[in-house]
């Protein structure tokens, strides 16, 4: 927890929000007249990665590429900057939970989404892949935008009922700033598809591999390629022999085993052509169901009101601790 109050660029940093190996996101508030306020996430590489070249241009290359995109289902980027030596990302913030967190959530609880909660977030998660993998630049050429890590760390769920897909750090896009420089395996092995997994060109039905993976794990609470190394992951991952998900969860409706059975195919030509067909098919379920974003929200509240009144009680106690240290330096 962040007590003292701290800056970075022109955002007020208020608590820490989560951290990993090579960047942390805070929480962040910026001011302006009349009382106005707006809180963001705000990513920042932490001190130790600053001068790593590599996962510096990566950092870029995210800050770029997101702020291309403009989607109900991508968080958005608000600003991009330098400061005290390190790179920032100001980004939407959203108050929900990551797909992980959830996952292990519901796993210690030993309970499993409704099967139409679980079609609807992946519906979600592919209208924003749809949205990056269709941009164009300024002279109308394709981006050739790739996620390439459509992992449970990467979609988050708003207590709202949003879906946002976040972190393009390892996109590979044809007019990016930096390229990477022969098959450097990239993303989180076990959401990969056979090819990426292989070290061989991809396209954009990679990502519609990973969603598979995620509407898979969803169902049934197992990720089907996870072994007990990564190179036996790898190995499950270039073999892709998956069973129907309804063998490992018995409420998975047919039509999801057969959204899973197509996105999870080996050979990308068998998969879904691209992410609005995935998105339409998925949609036709959750249509029949039904199951909306408004539904959404409230299986998210009801599921997780101890992780919502959490993040509710970080955001009061940081007002507060913001509001005292405002106090004290005015005297």
């Amino acid at each position: 927890m962040i007590r003292a109050m701290q800056r970075v660029g022109g955002y007020e940093i208020m608590d820490r929000l989560g951290i990993g190996g090579m960047a942390e996101v805070l929480l962040g508030r910026a001011r302006g007249a009349g009382g106005f306020e707006k809180f963001v996430a705000v990513k920042r590489i932490l001190p130790h990665m600053a001068a790593n070249e590599e996962f510096v241009r990566m950092f870029i290359d995210e800050a770029r590429i997101s702020a291309t995109l403009s989607h109900s289902n991508i968080a958005q980027i608000f600003e991009f900057g330098h400061d005290a030596g390190s790179f920032y990302i100001a980004m939407e913030l959203v108050q929900g939970m990551d797909l992980r967190a959830m996952h292990l959530a519901l796993h210690a609880r030993r309970r499993l989404p409704p099967p139409a909660a679980s079609a609807y977030l992946i519906q979600q998660v592919c209208g924003g892949l749809g949205h990056a993998h269709g941009k164009h630049d300024s002279h109308g050429r394709p981006l050739g935008i790739i996620h390439r890590d459509v992992s449970p760390s990467n979609v988050l769920v708003s207590f709202e009922g949003e879906v946002k897909l976040i972190d393009f750090g390892v996109a590979k896009a044809a007019h990016r700033l930096s390229v990477t420089v022969g098959a450097q395996l990239k993303g989180k092995y076990a959401y990969m598809s056979p090819e990426q997994a292989a070290g061989k060109p991809i396209d954009h039905r990679s990502d519609l591999f990973g969603a598979g993976t995620l509407l898979f794990e969803l169902l049934t609470g197992l990720n089907p390629f996870l072994a007990e190394s990564d190179l036996g992951t790898l190995q499950r991952v270039r073999e892709a022999r998956v069973c129907a998900a309804s063998a490992r969860a018995r409420d998975v409706p047919p039509a999801l085993d057969e959204i899973c059975r197509r996105a999870l195919a080996r050979d990308r030509d068998e998969r879904f052509a691209t992410a609005a067909e995935m998105q339409e098919a998925l949609e036709s379920f959750t249509r029949r169901v039904p199951f909306s974003g408004r539904h959404m929200a409230r299986w998210m509240k009801e599921s997780f009101p101890d992780e919502q009144a959490h993040l509710q009680r970080m955001v009061f106690e940081a007002k507060q601790r913001s509001s005292v240290q405002l106090e004290v330096s005015s005297k």
